[in-house]
């Protein structure tokens, strides 16, 4: 699973906090994910830019790499400079992170019949302090 702190290691402390503050602006548009086998997926979408247009941003996601970012292409000048994952990338991939982490989050839980086992709000809370 993608976390946070596996894109964070990609780029500089600046390219992250950007690439963080677009994301949860909520400046990402069309963002498509394809599974393209079962460790690689191609991520794509658009995201908006200083200027008020949209740059086009792709990634691909390998999970039998250790970083998982297998590879990045932003149609933005700083991906020529940088030489790493511009803030456009950054902001793309921290979208997958919150996706993985809303996915295990979101499974349905039954509550338990033996009163002895923990309750649904019980077993949240404790996963919660982790």
């Amino acid at each position: 699973m993608l976390k946070a702190s596996n894109v964070k290691a990609l780029c500089s402390a600046t390219t992250y906090t950007d690439g963080d503050a677009i994301f949860r602006s909520g400046d990402l548009r069309k963002v498509r994910r394809i599974q393209v086998d079962d460790a690689t997926c191609a991520v794509s979408g658009l995201v908006l830019g200083n200027f008020g247009y949209y740059h086009n941003v792709r990634i691909t996601l390998n999970s039998r790499k250790t970083h998982l970012l297998d590879s990045y292409d932003c149609d933005c000048y700083e991906l020529t400079q940088l030489r790493s994952p511009c803030r456009h990338c950054i902001a793309l991939a921290l979208a997958m992170v919150d996706e993985a982490e809303e996915a295990a989050v979101s499974v349905p839980f039954e509550p338990a019949a033996d009163p002895e086992k923990p309750s649904a709000d019980e077993l949240l809370a404790t996963l919660q302090e982790d």
